[in-house]
């Protein structure tokens, strides 16, 4: 099971994003949701262990940028951080879920939550299968 926390203040991304993740059936998800960054810092405290924490970048009080901050600062715990956002300066970099959130978006980072977890578990077996996966599909050299 992935634990999930999704940071979002606006009902309808909120909606989105609880929607595109139902869509995904092959991962079997548990999404708790806050509505700011200050519960969610209280949620990751008192919490299950997340794998997953998407924030919206922006937010009222304690924006995305300054929670992510916050959890570097704090030594966060081993997960895995994505922003949720439709400002343009942000999409299209790493670690981002465009709004309005798609199964296939959060599909990459649930996909990138795994790879990681298989690298913590056993970064020997994870690097043998990776360098199999660009044997396969890296060019022959002439």
């Amino acid at each position: 099971m992935l634990n999930v926390l999704l940071v979002e203040d606006t009902k309808i991304d909120l909606l989105t994003f609880t929607k595109a993740i139902s869509q995904l059936k092959d991962f079997n998800i548990k999404l708790d949701i806050a509505g700011t960054a200050e519960e969610a810092l209280s949620m990751i405290q008192a919490g299950p262990r997340y794998d997953l924490v998407v924030t919206d970048y922006v937010l009222p009080g304690m924006n995305g940028k300054e929670f992510a901050n916050m959890l570097k600062q704090r030594g966060r715990e081993q997960f895995e951080l994505f922003y949720y956002t439709g400002d343009p300066d942000v999409v299209g970099r790493k670690r981002c879920i465009p709004k309005p959130a798609k199964p296939e978006h959060i599909r990459v980072a649930l996909e990138a939550v795994q790879t990681v977890q298989a690298w913590r578990k056993n970064p020997v077996v994870a690097q043998r299968a990776l360098l199999a996966a660009l044997a396969v599909t890296a060019p022959v050299a002439c």
